[in-house]
């Protein structure tokens, strides 16, 4: 009996075509006055329909029941759809967040797409370029937060630096006319996987010491490395550096009548408690002015404690 029933032809599922009206985005009619619809195959092997132990539906019960549902069905989609969407892009977001630029060139990459998002959100009118005025530059830092080696040799080269005057172990100094990019090249590369650091500006600092709960206590803050909270972000950083943006343009600092050299008094500290690539300077006054400001002792230390890198006096200001 076994073998007579499985010699027997199998009934094979028929496929059931449906007419549903198409969405009104993408509705063509084909034919003055003719409804251009959408066909749709259920096959009851894969989907379940029709079932045997229920009523049979006419074609028009079929057909009001998708037209009845296909609302739902659509925005549910649309649903899932932009959820998807949005999974993938913060997915996408922490790959990237988790990528460590390995060598200069991943990190000169990465500064160029973090310029041409600053600029976006600054509205330059130029965009972020690159070009003979900052380009060596660039590279050069590329090089520097990655704790290649090369900085120290080819490094001079593109800098105009004596041969041998580079170090690793050093913090950067670095010096131009206003406008061209200083500060902004600074915070681009602020998140690196050599000595990642805070930008601070001076003018800043200076006002915020003279607020009564401030004072000797900005000056411990800026004085040593300061524990870094988002680890995530900063490569797995336990500290972090800092870059003390617009030095000099700061006066003296008032605490509770006390006046103060701030920005000489931090450096003096850090010099002490944290010399290395962990302090940095953007100034608009030249190497010589900078010379001239601070008596020898300031100035020794700030050469045992920094790199000096100058834009060209002739560099044009990226503000106009």
């Amino acid at each position: 009996m076994e073998k007579v029933m499985s010699s027997l032809p199998q009934k094979q599922p028929q496929p059931l075509g449906l007419l549903v009206p198409k969405s009104p985005s993408s509705l063509k009619a084909e034919a003055p006055g003719k409804q251009t619809v959408l066909t749709v195959q259920l096959d009851s092997a894969t989907g379940g329909y029709p079932d045997a132990a229920w009523p049979a539906l006419t074609a028009e019960e079929e057909q009001k029941a998708i037209q009845d549902l296909l609302p739902q069905l659509l925005i549910k989609a649309q649903r899932e759809k932009h959820y998807a969407q949005q999974r993938a892009a913060h997915e996408q977001k922490v790959a990237a967040l988790n990528r460590v630029p390995a060598t200069a060139k991943e990190l000169f990459m990465d500064v160029q797409a973090r310029g041409g998002k600053m600029a976006q959100e600054k509205g330059w009118r130029s965009g972020f370029v690159l070009d003979d005025w900052n380009f060596r530059i660039y590279k050069a830092l590329a090089m520097y937060f990655t704790g290649d080696e090369r900085f120290e040799t080819e490094g001079a080269a593109l800098l105009n630096c004596e041969p041998g005057s580079l170090s690793l172990g050093k913090g950067l100094i670095v010096s131009g006319p206003k406008g061209v990019g200083k500060s902004d090249m600074m915070e681009l590369f602020a998140r690196n996987p050599y000595a990642p650091y805070l930008v601070a500006n001076c003018v800043e600092l200076e006002n915020d010491y003279g607020k009564k709960e401030a004072g000797p206590h900005l000056v411990d803050y800026y004085s040593s490395l300061i524990p870094n909270s988002d680890k995530s972000f900063y490569y797995g950083h336990n500290y972090l550096g800092v870059q003390f943006d617009d030095f000099g343009a700061e006066g003296e600092a008032v605490h509770m009548g006390k006046r103060i050299d701030l920005m000489e008094t931090i450096i003096q500290l850090r010099y002490r408690q944290c010399i290395g690539p962990w302090t940095h300077l953007t100034t608009n006054a030249s190497m010589k002015e900078i010379e001239e400001s601070y008596d020898g002792r300031v100035y020794d230390r700030m050469i045992q404690m920094f790199n000096f890198i100058e834009f060209s006096p002739k560099a044009p200001s990226r503000r106009i």
